[in-house]
């Protein structure tokens, strides 16, 4: 999620005032007690237990998101995109009451660990908020269409799906019902979509992305029958495109690729460039999200951190709390 953004500028506008106000609150309070004792306040002291207290529910605020993830599909809880707002405004406005509270010194074991992984806790999530920001940039600018990982593999089995029909239509293979543009744009049966199919299919099924290629495919329905077209289909081409990168071979490298279709070109007939010409437009396409696949990996690989110190950050967090609340 991008913070000041053309899209949510006002949003963003509203939590940074909110934030400030209740800084300046605070920092007024604590002003205040820094001025009368001459010395800056303990934690337990009023503004000191206050700073804490609402900081500590703040960071249990945090971590309620990845439960929130897991109940996308309870609308009652609010959109995904709010609570996502609120994990960065409030984290932000967390940082200050944490130091507020811990008087500006680290005190004893157990605060000087609390202090260290809510340092990481904090540092990570910048880290992924800056990442996040710049590989999303990078998204858009290499890429036409941007597609999240559940529609990764949706895409995928729609571009081999087209591509067993096309192989069968141009070389004969189609069986009793041949592959024709009506069928090809006729929906597919399906009941019961998938959520990808839901997303990626909701204005086209794959039939009617298959008609979008044929139709781009000149002349696809008026090529004989090419032994040696369907033998690399199904040798080299067909297997690149259901496993990607997961197949070592010199599909992965676009100028091999172009070459390779060359080479194949040569051994078919005119007849048949239009269908090499769409293979590789197809292999093209799952080597571009392979890539995006690789991009969404470096987007979610600081979870890892994050998310393994945020549930050590909440087992201190409770035992300080316990501490506290026994020896005051």
């Amino acid at each position: 999620m991008r913070l000041f953004d053309r899209d949510n500028l006002a949003r963003d506008v509203r939590w940074l005032i909110a934030m400030l106000l209740v800084l300046g609150l605070f920092g007024a309070w604590y002003a205040a007690e820094v001025w009368r004792e001459q010395r800056p306040p303990a934690g337990s002291s009023g503004v000191g237990l206050a700073m804490g207290t609402i900081a500590g529910l703040i960071i249990l605020f945090e971590f309620l998101l990845w439960p929130r993830k897991a109940l996308r599909r309870w609308r009652l809880l609010g959109p995904a995109r709010w609570w996502m707002r609120a994990h960065i405004w409030l984290g932000f406005l967390a940082i200050p009451l944490a130091l507020g509270h811990s008087g500006l010194t680290f005190g004893g074991w157990l605060s000087t660990a609390l202090a260290i992984v809510f340092s990481i806790v904090v540092l990570s999530g910048i880290f992924g908020l800056v990442v996040q920001a710049r590989l999303a940039r990078q998204l858009r600018s290499r890429f036409s269409t941007e597609f999240v990982v559940p529609q990764i593999d949706e895409r995928v089995r729609q571009i081999c799906e087209f591509a067993e029909d096309l192989i069968a239509s141009a070389c004969g293979d189609r069986g009793p019902e041949p592959l024709t543009l009506e069928a090809a744009s006729a929906p597919a049966p399906s009941p019961k979509p998938t959520t990808a199919e839901q997303t990626v299919g909701a204005r086209r099924t794959p039939r009617a992305y298959h008609a979008q290629i044929i139709v781009e495919a000149v002349g696809v329905e008026d090529v004989p029958p090419r032994d040696e077209l369907r033998a690399q289909f199904r040798a080299t081409i067909l297997p690149y495109l259901k496993r990607g990168h997961d197949v070592a071979g010199f599909l992965q490298d676009a100028t091999s690729a172009q070459a390779y279709f060359r080479e194949l070109e040569a051994t078919v007939d005119q007849a048949a460039r239009p269908v090499i010409a769409t293979l590789l437009q197809c292999c093209d396409e799952r080597r571009k999200l392979d890539e995006q696949a690789g991009v969404h990996a470096w987007l979610h690989s600081w979870l890892i951190i994050h998310l393994g110190f945020s549930g050590l950050l909440i087992t201190l967090l409770a035992v300080h709390a316990f501490v506290a609340i026994k020896y005051w």
